[in-house]
């Protein structure tokens, strides 16, 4: 992807988060988030930087919805507690 696409990502990535905080939901790694400093608006920050939050902010969203573990939506039902648990895989150095 290009840093364009990346950033636009982070973008909507962070627009969720948003939402989900207005909403009452937090987290861990939405603290992590916060701690690495790498915000959409940061267009001068290298690109691996917002891969960085980018991946964060998905873990942040995961662990929200790990909150409320069945979700219906119009194709169905998504049992969350099923996926695999990302957070006890990623190392952060």
């Amino acid at each position: 992807m290009h840093k364009g696409e990346i950033i636009w990502l982070h973008v909507i990535l962070f627009k969720i988060r948003k939402m989900l905080e207005t909403c009452r939901f937090t987290g861990k790694y939405f603290q992590l988030y916060d701690k690495l400093s790498v915000f959409p608006s940061h267009i001068h920050k290298r690109k691996v930087d917002h891969k960085k939050a980018i991946f964060i902010l998905c873990l942040g969203i995961l662990e929200v919805l790990h909150e409320k573990p069945m979700i219906v939506t119009e194709c169905g039902s998504i049992n969350l507690s099923e996926i695999i648990d990302l957070s006890s895989q990623v190392r952060f150095i």
